[in-house]
């Protein structure tokens, strides 16, 4: 997901893979707190996320990802098992992991919004954490469904490069997360997550395989 040139050209698929720094500040607040086994990337692109939270130490998890554009598997093949990889529409119900413990993405901005609904339907005893715009929160088309399912919200006080060419998007972001079923409540807390220094988080972007 990006916000920088809305107007302009896209990548293909909406691909904008998230930086390696973002999933690292997120796991540092929260990876206790999630369940291990097995984590489903659902839009995984060149495995951008994977890798990171590989890089991170992350333990006692078996990746599952799904990818809709072919021409991303060789990368992602690296870091996932041949026979935990599909291809397709994430918004295919027949397609991707069955009954994984996490489901962790960065969703393509046009399909986020259908990717949450299908997500907290088909996967009830999961954890959902999606990268998304914090303004997100704001859409009246949104409100009522925001107000019964309000996730935790983690916000990354520095905005991210999803092309990295050394500029930052045009808005801030926030790793939101929806814990399982029950999933109504009245409120959900929302913290800011730790700096990256630029340092940190240029050097972070040579993990990344970005798309032509």
């Amino acid at each position: 997901m990006s916000s920088t040139n809305r107007g302009g050209k896209r990548t293909e698929a909406d691909n904008y893979p998230s930086p390696p720094w973002t999933v690292w500040r997120l796991l540092e607040r929260l990876g206790e707190q999630l369940p291990k086994g097995h984590w489903y990337e659902p839009c995984a692109g060149e495995g951008a996320i994977i890798q990171a939270a590989q890089h991170h130490g992350l333990e006692g998890v078996t990746w599952c990802a799904n990818e809709i554009r072919e021409a991303a598997l060789p990368v992602l093949q690296k870091f996932v098992d041949d026979d935990l990889i599909s291809l397709g529409n994430c918004l295919d119900p027949s397609v991707g992991a069955r009954n994984p413990e996490v489901i962790i993405t960065n969703p393509p901005f046009s399909i986020a919004w259908d990717f949450l609904q299908l997500s907290l339907r088909r996967w009830p005893r999961s954890h959902l954490v999606l990268l998304l715009r914090l303004n997100f929160w704001g859409s009246d088309d949104r409100q009522g469904f925001m107000q019964k399912f309000p996730p935790d919200t983690y916000v990354l006080p520095n905005r991210p490069d999803f092309r990295g060419q050394g500029k930052t998007d045009s808005i801030e972001y926030a790793w939101m997360h929806w814990k399982p079923a029950p999933r109504a409540r009245d409120f959900g807390q929302i913290s800011v997550l730790d700096s990256t220094p630029l340092e940190e988080r240029r050097s972070a972007m040579s993990m990344i395989t970005f798309p032509e």
